[in-house]
């Protein structure tokens, strides 16, 4: 790049966690602090899907689970500061060009979303409009860079200011129910440290199904929100399973095999770090179990991403009935392990 050009980017890492861009973008942040990974460590134990039966109430039949990780705000982030932007100031702000670059000299990252018909590198440049999420992390005179999904992974887009800006005012993301999203977020100094305590809650609560959101938020708790938690998500995950074989669209959504498989991992490597650094034990043996958990939910999602692939609904079946045999070992597997962790750290866990 040429002396008289200018190019500024904030520094972007592979967040632990890519399934859910709610999720992933911020960690892009946090993870710059150099002991977020103590706070990390410390939450993402808890999971949740959809209840499917309130969800044919709602008049939803398709093959979704929207299996996440327990999050309750994008914007609790323990190694970040930030700062959201409400409707009434968006578009003063948005409206000119020089308001990212000034923000971006600052430090701060933009998350936000626009309409991927204008976002060069999206999968809807020039031909299909919908909203989506996306991180503004740099720009130079004529583009800002901005970190997003394509359509298999997390990637970096450079983008022409002028795109972002009729895709951020785009009317399609006025009918969306994110517009008037836009969050400022910098990376902080705080010092994290491992919560022994919340790892404790957590597990709790993902072992006994408990709704982590309704008991740390009793008065506030919605109940036309009802969500299936914990191990009890894999009833769930057999009966969208069941679903799927007795009717004739078969895929499975891909953002739940790819949470599914990553809450494992990322249950595995906890358990390696904490032991690693000196805050539980745990047994080779054991340890051996919890990657055996993560291995076969790895096979789970590579069969069901392969079943997609399938025309055949014969040979479709036939992969939808493996998986709800691999389900069931999982399960099995997984609650006897975390059981037997509680037994060897009873002290700290029990």
């Amino acid at each position: 790049m040429s002396d008289n050009k200018k190019q500024i980017l904030l520094p972007i890492c592979t967040p632990p966690i890519t399934s859910y861009q709610q999720i992933a973008l911020p960690l892009t942040v946090a993870m710059n602090n150099t002991t977020a990974i103590n706070w990390f460590f410390s939450n993402y134990v808890q999971v949740l899907c959809i209840n499917r039966k309130h969800y044919f109430e709602k008049e939803n039949n398709d093959n979704a689970l929207h299996y996440n990780f327990y999050s309750p705000n994008i914007t609790s982030v323990e190694p970040i500061n930030q700062i959201s932007i409400d409707s009434s100031e968006q578009l003063f702000f948005f409206i000119r060009s020089q308001f990212v670059k000034d923000i971006i000299d600052d430090g701060w990252y933009i998350y936000t979303h626009a309409d991927m018909f204008y976002i060069d590198g999206s999968n809807g440049f020039g031909f299909a409009h919908y909203p989506h999420d996306l991180l503004i992390y740099g720009y130079d005179d004529e583009n800002i860079y901005i970190y997003m999904y394509n359509k298999y992974k997390l990637a970096s887009h450079k983008v022409k200011i002028d795109n972002f800006l009729k895709g951020y005012f785009s009317e399609y993301c006025d009918r969306n129910k994110y517009k008037n999203r836009a969050m400022l977020i910098k990376t902080n100094n705080e010092k994290c440290r491992v919560n022994l305590e919340k790892i404790r809650w957590y597990m709790q609560d993902y072992l006994n199904g408990t709704e982590t959101f309704a008991r740390e938020n009793p008065n506030i708790f919605n109940p036309d929100s009802l969500t299936v938690n914990g191990v009890d998500t894999y009833r769930e995950f057999d009966e969208l399973l069941d679903y799927a074989i007795i009717n004739e669209y078969k895929d499975l959504r891909r953002s739940d095999l790819y949470c599914f498989y990553e809450h494992k991992k990322v249950m595995f490597d906890r358990v390696i770090y904490l032991r690693d650094n000196g805050f539980l034990s745990i047994s080779d043996k054991l340890l051996d179990e919890f990657e055996m958990v993560k291995k076969q939910a790895e096979i789970l999602m590579f069969l069901g991403l392969k079943m997609n692939t399938l025309e055949n609904p014969e040979r479709k079946n036939f992969t939808l009935l493996r998986m709800k045999d691999n389900i069931k070992i999982i399960k099995e597997h997984e609650v006897s392990a975390w059981n037997r962790y509680i037994d060897e750290n009873k002290e700290v866990l029990g």
